[in-house]
């Protein structure tokens, strides 16, 4: 006789603790050692960026499926914990942490932040070619403007 198994889409994690590593100068690993509502250790890995001076440029989940998590985490404390509400709608989280409830479209987000990385890249591309243009025609139209100099000056001797 089968039985209908409810899976709960209600999650709970405390942060135990950080773990972080730097692998390079611009790379490093974020690992949060957590527990969930059972009490079962759980780790949660993230890869770092590094920018300027070694400061954190972002953190980016090593699994797209632990995106909302480690965007939470971030804001969080060793020994907080978070309650999150995975709805059935795979797309819309509802994050509570204490008493603060944030609404999230974690895989919009994601996807968004995808897409503008993508156009800033591209736009610096074509800004860098339009500047090398501009100066191109700047260093042609100085030498086009020397060398009509150069010619008058000798037709006036």
């Amino acid at each position: 006789m089968p039985t209908n198994i409810q899976i709960s889409r209600v999650k709970t994690f405390t942060i135990q603790k950080r773990e972080e590593k730097s692998c390079s100068a611009k790379k490093g690993m974020l690992i949060y050692h957590v527990s969930d509502e059972k009490g079962d250790p759980r780790k949660i890995a993230a890869i770092i960026s590094y920018g300027f001076r070694g400061k954190v440029k972002s953190i980016k989940p090593v699994y797209e499926r632990e995106a909302l998590i480690v965007q939470t985490f971030q804001d969080m404390k060793d020994g907080e914990s978070v309650t999150i509400d995975f709805e059935t709608d795979t797309t819309r989280k509802t994050v509570s942490n204490n008493e603060r409830h944030i609404y999230q479209d974690a895989y919009t987000d994601v996807a968004l932040t995808a897409s503008i990385n993508s156009f800033s890249t591209t736009l610096s591309f074509y800004l860098k070619i339009f500047a090398f243009l501009v100066v191109s025609f700047l260093v042609a139209y100085a030498f086009i403007n020397l060398g009509t100099m150069i010619t008058e000056l000798q037709k006036g001797h």
